[in-house]
């Protein structure tokens, strides 16, 4: 068969949706080759199909209206935009992939920590660290707590403390910190 995939190459699937080759691989069972690919748009799925099928050309009876003579058909990232698809559809991807990692829970890569809480991290004094800690007492977020929490080496809190307790408990460790290592382990 002359038409082997390799990886790193680019292919565009009969449908319209381009794929990349990862790699060629057997079958444990029967020895059948495999290909392995991974799809270039949406979830970036990896799939495997067995090579004669990922070679071989367009059934015209199922697909009349195939625009391509193979299922898969090389392409290069520099042969233009018909290689890579409609501009609609590339943004149409492109927008669904954005909607979906905005449904994504957690912090937002633009969030900045506050002023306050970069000064408690730079501080080495425990007793700078327990001032900034009082001057912010009530404006305090959660993931600012975290934040302290893993600065301190502090073991996370059980779910559903208050951020009241749980600034409390940071206090009371810094204050174990200051009695215990002093300024002799803390610089």
């Amino acid at each position: 068969m002359e038409r082997i995939p390799k990886p790193g190459e680019f292919y565009r699937h009969f449908k319209g949706g381009l794929y990349q080759v990862i790699s060629l691989a057997e079958h444990t069972e029967t020895g059948e080759r495999l290909v392995v690919y991974q799809a270039l748009y949406g979830t970036y799925g990896v799939y495997a199909r067995p090579l004669d099928m990922f070679a071989g050309t367009v059934d015209r009876e199922k697909y009349p209206g195939a625009g391509q003579m193979y299922r898969f058909e090389q392409v290069e990232p520099g042969e233009g935009a018909a290689a890579w698809g409609t501009a609609a559809a590339r943004t149409a991807a492109i927008q669904s992939e954005a909607a979906r990692i905005e449904k994504i829970p957690g912090p937002r890569p633009e969030e900045e920590p506050s002023s306050w809480l970069q000064e408690f991290l730079d501080t080495d004094s425990l007793e700078g660290k327990l001032a900034l800690l009082k001057k912010a007492e009530g404006k305090v977020s959660q993931s600012e707590i975290d934040c302290i929490r893993l600065s301190l080496d502090l073991p996370p809190e059980p779910k559903g403390e208050s951020r009241e307790a749980q600034l409390a408990h940071i206090r009371s460790a810094l204050l174990l910190m200051q009695k215990f290592d002093g300024s002799r382990l803390r610089r």
